[in-house]
């Protein structure tokens, strides 16, 4: 049977607040509603797109990320956690001071989609081109006197050195003005990365995904069409029948169009955040261990000894750095492409809900003129944006899954340089990273699993239960007094535990995609990741206060415990709510 639609009145299409999905109609992912062939290829090739997009992003910034701790690592000689600490502290600052107002300007009306999120990618490879010419100079200004103080420390470690040098373990470049300048200028564009890194992820992860979720799903919107087209619908003889998966919904079972479409907007969701989560942990798979890899050809690889003492593997780190600059310039013109592929593909990007005949959205941005006013006037719009987060149904469940970021135990700067301080060499640890990712890999499968049969709710409540669970032989390892054993407790709770970790975040990002509001998406999303930062900042002050390795129990303990209020947040805070919610209803 064909069916005619027609061009109906243009509106912004708004995101449906929904609390909970209900676990009790189970859809089969997949749809057979009638899409046009043009459509659903449009929706085929953006998807696809944006997979390879942010595949090309995630894949340089993870690289670069870990060989930058290792960069930062050898210029204390591997023997102190400062650098990495102080990189850490100054990064996770920058993006929790400044990733409200990334926010806005994600959610700014004054500017398309595009034009948004193409600077953030200009500005986000070049800061990492820049950073990694810093360490190149830094790197190259070691000399042979340097490397043989290093060998005489190392063999009288109790020797007397200036303050200076004795906090940030050895500093081996020459301690003047040039190399300072260098490391200010490292810490600057590295953090600029990292923020505009985030924006990037927050505009494809809250804003542009939702839409193209909305256009996916538009065609079955009988009430308000976005677009003409001729839809073929397999009714079996009557009019009106709808297949979802396995199961066929008619209008006359008292199903709406507007439910179906609701059903494919949480599913295109949740396949699209399935995937994309899949792609981050493939690249933290791929991305640290092929760097590992690499960088191990560049010194001595052998457990206790130490490749700093080489003035050659000096020279050799150097251009290691300006081969990640070179790798971030192809990926800058992968992402930059994309993006403007998307864009194109999909019309609804362009619209920011700013349609002339809508009064009541004119009135509405009439009266908040001067309070938006104000807010442009101030950079510092963190104290407003929390009262507005907080505000938000899902913000209990945001915040303790920004607590999880209080933790060292994820192969991250600090646990990679402890690693490095046991005597474990750069392959292994980025082969153990990359384990870590495959079996986090697993959390996202188990996700879209249990999503679909249990529900959000039921789903983040196991998932950092998980977490929690195997983090206890992490805990466990800091009472065990053989080093070996000791090490493979800690290494095997932490692969583990990303099974939670993983399928936790991913469920607190359906939230909310599913129930912030379009013009909050920017501003939420924002002030999660400050959050987040923040969080994972008070990481690296506690290791500066505890810089010492001998030390990283302290870490450990405090990740444990962190892991540990964030479960009972989201019990007490997010899931007997919606349990309740759920009972009063029936």
């Amino acid at each position: 049977m064909k069916m005619k639609i027609k061009r109906k009145k243009k509106r912004q299409i708004q995101p449906d607040v929904v609390e909970e999905e209900s676990p009790l109609l189970l859809i089969t992912p997949s749809f057979d509603t009638g899409f046009t062939a043009s459509l659903e290829q449009n929706v085929q090739t953006a998807r696809n797109t944006l997979y390879i997009s942010h595949l090309s992003a995630k894949f340089t910034e993870i690289a670069w990320q870990f060989c930058l701790i290792l960069f930062l690592s050898a210029m204390t000689g591997y023997q102190s956690l400062f650098l990495v600490s102080t990189y850490g502290l100054f990064s996770g600052l920058v993006v929790s001071y400044f990733g409200p107002s990334i926010g806005r300007i994600i959610d700014s009306k004054q500017y398309t989609r595009l034009q948004i999120i193409q600077p953030f990618i200009w500005v986000q490879n070049l800061s990492v081109v820049i950073g990694t010419i810093g360490c190149f100079f830094l790197l190259r200004m070691v000399k042979e006197t340097h490397v043989n103080d290093l060998k005489e420390s190392i063999n009288a470690p109790d020797s007397l050195t200036t303050v200076a040098t004795h906090q940030i373990g050895n500093f081996v470049p020459p301690f003047n003005f040039i190399s300072i300048s260098l490391l200010i200028l490292i810490h600057i564009f590295g953090a600029l990365a990292s923020l505009t890194d985030q924006g990037i992820t927050i505009a494809l992860e809250r804003d542009w995904i939702v839409v193209m979720s909305k256009y996916a799903a538009s065609e079955i919107d009988d009430d308000d069409e976005l677009y003409d087209m001729d839809q073929s619908v397999d009714t079996g003889g009557s009019s009106g029948l709808y297949s979802v998966g396995v199961v066929s919904l008619n209008k006359s079972d008292g199903i709406n169009t507007g439910v179906i479409r609701k059903l494919k907007e949480t599913t295109f969701l949740s396949e699209t955040n399935t995937v994309m989560k899949q792609i981050d942990l493939s690249c933290k798979v791929v991305g640290p261990a092929a760097a590992g890899i690499f960088l191990s050809f560049f010194g001595s690889d052998s457990p206790g000894n130490n490749p700093a003492t080489d003035i050659q593997h000096w020279y050799n780190l150097s251009y290691a750095a300006l081969i990640c600059g070179l790798i971030n310039l192809g990926s800058l013109y992968v992402e930059y492409v994309c993006s403007f592929m998307i864009y194109n593909l999909i019309p609804i990007l362009s619209s920011r809900g700013d349609d002339d005949d809508d009064e009541n959205t004119k009135m509405n941005s009439e009266e908040s003129t001067d309070e938006t006013q104000q807010e442009k006037d101030s950079m510092f719009t963190l104290p407003k944006s929390i009262s507005l987060y907080l505000e938000q149904s899902v913000a209990k469940g945001g915040i303790a899954l920004a607590l999880l970021y209080l933790n060292v135990l994820t192969f991250g700067g600090l646990m990679t340089a402890y690693l490095v301080y046991l005597g474990v060499g750069y392959g292994t640890i980025g082969s153990l990273r990359g384990i870590s990712s495959v079996i986090g890999l697993l959390g996202t499968v188990a996700f879209h699993i249990s999503e679909r049969s249990r529900g959000l709710n039921y789903t983040g409540l196991w998932s950092i239960v998980v977490q929690f669970s195997f983090l206890g032989l992490c805990y466990i390892s800091l009472y065990i007094h053989n080093l070996t054993l000791s090490l493979w407790f800690l290494v095997i709770g932490v692969c583990c535990s990303r099974i939670g970790l993983w399928a936790f975040d991913l469920t607190i990002t359906q939230m909310m995609q599913l129930n912030i509001p379009e013009d909050k998406r920017g501003l939420i999303g924002g002030v999660q990741k400050s959050l987040n930062s923040f969080f994972d900042l008070m990481t690296y002050v506690l290791g500066l206060i505890f810089s010492d390795p001998k030390q990283f129990h302290v870490l450990v303990a405090s990740g444990y415990i962190s892991v540990g209020i964030a479960m009972i947040l989201y019990y007490f805070g997010t899931y007997r709510p919606t349990i309740a919610k759920e009972r009063s209803r029936t």
